[in-house]
């Protein structure tokens, strides 16, 4: 069960990392997203992405020694990573245009 928790949370981070250095044109609102993530929100990202190496790292010792503590570092560790990635998402995304609105 550990290890599959193991593999599903590099899977995710692996497609997530892939995301966020796709190239994208201007036109799009996920420009937007890009330039802010680049700059402004930079060292939240980051955090994010130290979060989630910290939570491998967890994982990992979990995995090798059967410690439930590094079972639970890590689940905390994965836990603030998907927490700043939700304040990431919200502060990054573009407003949605309501029908009939500017």
């Amino acid at each position: 069960m550990v290890a599959l928790a193991g593999i599903a949370i590099a899977a995710k981070s692996v497609l997530e990392w892939k995301d966020a250095h796709a190239p994208v044109a201007a036109e799009f609102a996920f420009a937007r997203q890009s330039a802010l993530l680049a700059g402004p929100l930079n060292a939240r990202s980051n955090a994010r992405w130290a979060l989630v190496g910290v939570a491998l790292s967890f994982l990992a010792l979990a995995l090798a020694t059967g410690w439930i503590i590094a079972w639970i570092l890590a689940m905390g560790a994965k836990l603030g990573a998907d927490l700043v990635e939700r304040e990431l998402f919200f502060r990054a995304c573009p407003p949605t245009r309501m029908p009939g609105g500017c």
